[in-house]
């Protein structure tokens, strides 16, 4: 039996913005495409289904539980609280799913559930408010868990969470959300977020993993359609790889200062349906020959430092560093 596997929906970011949601509209309407044609009935959805943990927006809202209500017609679709869809932190009970549940053809679990997929055991595994693992045991475990060791993003690594070892007492194979960056070590893989959310997702592949259940085997499908983060350069680069719906960083090198219009022009013909951010960047004026090494970065450095420091919380201070650089919302 193939299932679809997604992760960390996240309607409703950037602040409810209507134009960025219409982008992730567009993932759907791919992604049922695909399923029918490929006869796959089962859509199960690894947590964070919305952004806002205290405040869903209306017309957010409205358009998510259209969008499931469609869905559900051609498939069964099952969905486990992430941390992002409850109230509390201290218990799942209280979330944003509650109409979507109410809907048929769609289960949403809550508490840790045993369930079988055509013979096959799986632990539905939503955001635990409480680290201890429940004592189940399946051949796949679906979560929203935050697993030390894997990848968060591109420059940060779980420390905090639930032990790898832990997990792998208890499932043979563990498909999550939680982190958007797709990842996998061992038996552990973070299917990532279907499309991209913020810069730090820049150059990411982001799409839906389609699981065949009786073998473990997985197939990627990349999502072609949606918005994506891009860095360009005036006007050494072209618009070849530009989505008219993508969000584009143009860099216009100091010298090119005095001719704003013609920036504006090339601009333009890049026929974004979102306006770029110009950011202007100096001119070397001169060239100096230095020892780099190249395996040193910012965040390298960042990292560095704060090991040398006594902070308690380094973790937490290394994140927001990384949301402050990639202007993150």
């Amino acid at each position: 039996m193939k299932v679809c596997l997604i992760a960390d929906l996240h309607f409703g970011a950037h602040k409810n913005n209507v134009g960025f949601f219409k982008s992730q509209m567009k993932f759907y309407d791919q992604m049922k495409e695909y399923l029918l044609q490929n006869e796959i009935k089962t859509i199960i959805i690894l947590g964070d289904v919305f952004d806002d943990r205290t405040n869903v927006n209306v017309y957010i809202e409205n358009h998510t539980v259209e969008l499931f209500k469609d869905l559900s017609k051609d498939f069964n679709i099952h969905i486990i609280t992430g941390n992002h869809d409850i109230y509390y932190t201290t218990t799942t009970e209280v979330n944003s799913l509650k109409n979507i549940a109410e809907i048929n053809n769609i289960v949403v679990y809550e508490k840790p559930t045993n369930v079988s997929f055509d013979g096959v055991e799986v632990t539905m595994l939503p955001w635990l408010c409480e680290k201890p693992l429940p004592d189940l045991k399946a051949k796949y475990c679906f979560g929203h868990l935050d697993i030390i060791g894997m990848k968060m993003d591109k420059v940060n690594v779980c420390e905090k969470g639930i032990a790898q070892e832990d997990l792998c007492h208890n499932w043979n194979y563990i498909y999550t959300g939680h982190f958007h960056k797709r990842n996998t070590f061992n038996n552990i893989t973070y299917v990532g977020s279907p499309y991209e959310l913020t810069r730090i997702d820049e150059n990411e592949q982001k799409g839906f993993t389609i699981l065949e259940l009786n073998d473990n085997t997985t197939k990627f499908i990349e999502n072609v359609v949606s918005s994506r983060y891009k860095t360009i350069t005036y006007p050494n680069e072209t618009n070849g790889d530009i989505r008219a719906n993508d969000f584009v960083d143009v860099k216009v090198p100091v010298e090119y200062g005095e001719k704003l219009t013609d920036v504006s022009d090339w601009i333009l013909n890049l026929n974004l349906d979102n306006p770029a951010n110009v950011v202007m960047v100096d001119k070397q004026e001169e060239k100096v020959e230095i020892e780099v090494d190249d395996n040193i970065d910012i965040f390298k450095l960042m990292q560095e430092y704060l090991d040398m420091s006594e902070y308690d919380n380094k973790q937490e201070i290394m994140q927001k560093f990384t949301k402050l650089y990639y202007n993150q919302n």
